[in-house]
């Protein structure tokens, strides 16, 4: 019900966003950020309810150990990330042929940008708020859970199929048909990188790394 909750926030957040700039004289740069922190802010208030847990033990919880230990093995799960990704797009290109290019929107949005505080909001966003939120979300609550939940019935294959299914949530979350196969890849991925490591912060930062990366590729070749 939490995930559900979130699930609506997320989908109505730039209307809200919308709305709240119509009422306050706020920066252009701002909208994105505003969005997201309208669904981060509904999804950590209904997880944090769900879980009966305050905000710092729960994450206390799912990151033990400082942050800069998980950046070897995030090094070699970026690797993974990068040559699954590649497999996975190469295989399903020719199905995917006539459809809009994967992310198209995103290329769009990040290549629109020009003024100079728009561009820092947009990489924040992409970079440090979207992954963070999103970490803690799937991999930190929704494949603990998922894990736990089909142990009884499968022991051997319970955390297996926690990953694929956590990644595919990921990646239909997005709703983009086109970019599916890759942002599942990618979920799976953080899945692992999750279970290998029994901290957060590896998927946290592999994320960043990997959004950031897109975000100034974009920025490259626009």
């Amino acid at each position: 019900m939490a995930f559900l909750g979130w699930f609506v926030a997320l989908r109505f957040s730039g209307t809200a966003a919308a709305i709240i700039f119509k009422v306050l004289p706020l920066p252009k740069a701002l909208a994105l950020p505003l969005a997201l922190g309208i669904h981060m802010a509904v999804g950590a208030l209904l997880l944090l309810k769900a879980r009966g847990q305050g905000l710092r033990e729960t994450w206390r919880a799912m990151t033990p150990g400082p942050w800069w230990k998980a950046l070897g093995w995030t090094l070699v799960f970026l690797s993974v990330a990068l040559v699954g990704v590649l497999t996975v797009g190469w295989i399903t290109q020719p199905f995917l042929r006539h459809t809009t290019p994967p992310q198209q929107e995103l290329w769009d949005l990040v290549s629109g940008e020009h003024g100079g505080a728009s561009v820092v909001a947009l990489f924040v966003s992409m970079a440090v708020m979207a992954p963070l939120f999103e970490e803690w979300m799937f991999r930190g609550a929704l494949l603990p859970w998922l894990g736990h939940r089909l142990q009884p019935r499968a022991p051997r294959a319970a955390w297996p199929l926690a990953i694929v299914l956590s990644g595919l949530l990921f990646g239909l979350m997005h709703l983009q048909p086109a970019a599916l196969p890759t942002l599942c890849t990618l979920g799976m991925v953080l899945g692992w990188a999750l279970l290998r490591t029994r901290t957060l912060w590896t998927a946290v930062i592999l994320h960043a790394l990997w959004n950031g990366s897109v975000f100034l590729f974009i920025r490259m070749l626009a």
